[in-house]
């Protein structure tokens, strides 16, 4: 076998760089976003749009965010907020009506009310006050729950089953798509209002407030925070029940 020489190895070296480098276009897949690609072809969704977004993403107004996505309205951009029942009864999800968490989807133009969760929750479970008291879940729980990063997270594809609640607002939207979190920071998905109501099984209720005309986004935490967190009046309200199965 003939040696190559040391400008031989070279030449090679250089071709092999510049062949590489034909495919450094090409964006990598993250884990946490292939997982939720897997969580939505498991459910056999057929409307769900993934899309790209730059690393500055977060620091833009919702209005250049929505022009990356090429989204109907700004209204159109959701996000999704693991919330914790601290005085829950239950110790895990598997009582949709009284869970220990809760993911719930609002629109960036709205802001999530703990008020209107304890409403929404205790109405289901039926249970007493002392029993209800919601906040943001730490960071830290959030990713092992859903195996998510901050400001990737979905509905779609968690590790634990999660109930999901979405607040109303965004089953009015026309067109009827909403846009949220693709697992991944920099990815986002378009889904079908319907699609998403019919397959994942949300509790459909007002758990937001809207926010005035002209908030763009900024110095705003991707993932909320959880805001009203204090005692709570008795008001009774009545949410769709959480399914039974899907």
């Amino acid at each position: 076998m003939t040696r190559l020489s040391e400008k031989e190895q070279e030449e090679q070296l250089s071709q092999l760089e510049k062949r590489l480098e034909a495919f450094s276009h090409i964006r990598q897949i993250s884990q946490p976003e292939i997982q939720c690609r897997h969580g939505t072809a498991a459910l056999q969704m057929r409307t769900t749009i993934y899309k790209a977004v730059t690393t500055d993403y977060y620091q833009q107004t919702l209005e250049q965010r929505r022009a990356q996505l090429s989204a109907p309205s700004v209204y159109h951009l959701c996000k999704s907020m693991l919330m914790k029942n601290t005085k829950c009864k239950n110790k895990d999800c598997s009582d949709p009506n009284d869970s220990l968490y809760y993911l719930c989807t609002v629109q960036y133009m709205a802001k999530l009310d703990c008020q209107k969760i304890y409403r929404v929750v205790r109405t289901l479970a039926n249970g007493l006050k002392k029993h209800f008291h919601f906040r943001l879940a730490p960071d830290s729980e959030q990713a092992v729950l859903t195996g998510y990063p901050h400001g990737g997270v979905t509905p779609f594809g968690m590790k634990t089953k999660i109930p999901l609640i979405l607040d109303e607002r965004v089953t009015k939207l026309k067109p009827a798509i909403f846009f949220v979190g693709g697992g991944d920071v920099a990815t986002k998905v378009s889904i079908s209002v319907q699609e998403f109501i019919d397959i994942c099984h949300p509790i459909v209720a007002d758990i937001a407030n809207p926010r005035q005309d002209g908030y763009n986004g900024l110095g705003d935490d991707d993932e909320g925070d959880g805001d009203n967190d204090s005692d709570v009046e008795d008001q009774s309200v009545t949410p769709s029940p959480a399914p039974t199965s899907g």
